[in-house]
């Protein structure tokens, strides 16, 4: 584990010194184009460095969610904001269609984090480019889908994608999707995935609806 941890982080840290030396080595002249070149790379390999140490906290030392009523449009919308420049970078459009006012009793940390490792998987499910789609819905419970333009789920991905260490990834760790996973559940809720009848994937995080009957802390599965 902690080899695959070394090797994702360093990839985008070699990244993050080629761009900070080119910027370094510009003339004046070429300064700030350069700079506003390397800028979405720079935000968007530290962001993958910080999600996998986030990862990495939650899997050594759990705690149970800090539960308040959250706007989840709100939520969606910052890990939109943090997650674009790694997204343009990649040729992929992010689409926040969760409508004003879909509401949730959450951890807003946790499952931000949640949001961002699904995202972040779609965008590197689509090498040659494409988009992703968030949508919100409300019955009998709160939704957040996830729709890619990508090829979809492999029937081992389907039935293993919560599964700690499991990944189709050269190179993945594996650990995303099952701490995405463990977040749903810590919510008294549950990650579905499925592939779309018009193509890419689905990724659904569900969650209880607002109720006196919800209860206040619930705890994380993780020992």
């Amino acid at each position: 584990m902690a080899t695959g941890l070394a090797h994702e982080i360093r990839n985008p840290l070699a990244a993050i010194r080629m761009h900070a030396q080119l910027i370094g080595s510009a003339h004046n002249g070429d300064l700030a184009n350069t700079a506003n070149d390397s800028l979405p790379v720079l935000l968007g390999e530290a962001s993958k460095i910080e999600g996998l140490v986030q990862q990495w906290m939650f899997l050594a030392r759990p705690q149970p969610p800090q539960i308040t009523p959250a706007d989840l449009g709100e939520i969606v919308a910052g890990v939109v904001r943090s997650l674009t420049p790694q997204a343009e970078h990649a040729r992929v459009r992010l689409v926040n269609e969760v409508p004003a006012g879909l509401r949730a009793r959450v951890d807003t940390s946790r499952l931000a984090q949640a949001i961002g490792n699904v995202t972040l998987n779609a965008i590197q499910a689509m090498p040659g480019g494409g988009t992703v789609t968030i949508r919100g819905e409300q019955d009998g419970a709160v939704r957040l889908l996830f729709h890619d333009t990508g090829h979809g789920f492999s029937e081992p991905a389907l039935a293993h994608h919560a599964d700690l260490f499991f990944s189709e990834k050269e190179g993945g760790m594996g650990i995303g999707m099952s701490v995405t996973s463990e977040i749903l559940k810590a919510h008294h809720g549950r990650l579905l995935v499925a592939n779309a009848a018009e193509g890419g994937a689905v990724v659904t995080l569900e969650l209880p609806k607002i109720s006196t009957s919800n209860i206040q802390h619930p705890t994380s599965n993780i020992q």
